[in-house]
């Protein structure tokens, strides 16, 4: 399990779990600032930015979006 750069605060701290007694949806918490994202792994796509394989969906409690986890590309749903 790697450790990125978090989408919320942009420190390095965000990283993955998966807890099906919490959700069944893959879990990113940030160590520094302590956002939390549900990603949902079956809308995976490559980043149109920089072609990485795994630009995942992530949803928060107040917004659904991309995000990339390599170019840190961020695209929030309207």
């Amino acid at each position: 399990m790697s450790i990125h750069k978090c989408p919320q605060c942009k420190e390095h701290g965000f990283f993955w779990k998966v807890d099906d007694d919490i959700s069944a949806f893959t879990i990113w918490d940030c160590l520094e600032c302590g956002y939390r994202a549900f990603e949902d792994e079956s809308k995976e796509s490559l980043c149109p930015k920089c072609d990485y394989k795994y630009r995942i969906y992530l949803k928060d409690e107040n917004f659904t979006y991309w995000w990339c986890s390599k170019c840190e590309e961020k695209l929030k749903e309207h």
